[in-house]
Order: C-alpha cells, then sequence, then structure tokens
C-alpha cells in the first residue's frame, strides 16, 4: 500500500499544475463586504 501511495503522490506532483490566484481588492470588498468596514 505505501509503495502505491508513493507511486501515486510521485505522478500526481510531477503533473501538477500552479495556482494563479487573482483576487483584486475591488473583487475581495464585494465578496467579503461583511468584513470591511464601512467609511462614512
Amino acid at each position: 500500500m505505501t509503495r502505491e501511495i508513493a507511486a501515486w503522490q510521485e505522478h500526481h506532483n510531477a503533473s501538477a499544475k500552479p495556482v494563479d490566484w487573482r483576487f483584486r481588492a475591488e473583487d475581495a470588498r464585494i465578496k467579503l463586504k461583511s468584513l470591511y468596514p464601512s467609511i462614512q
């Protein structure tokens, strides 16, 4: 079982693609509105 998991892990790590995080401040304000204080 350990060898099978190691083989799967090696295959998975070799074929992994990088994550492209794109989260702009404007998007954050919309999605996380309840966490941002309102300035008046």
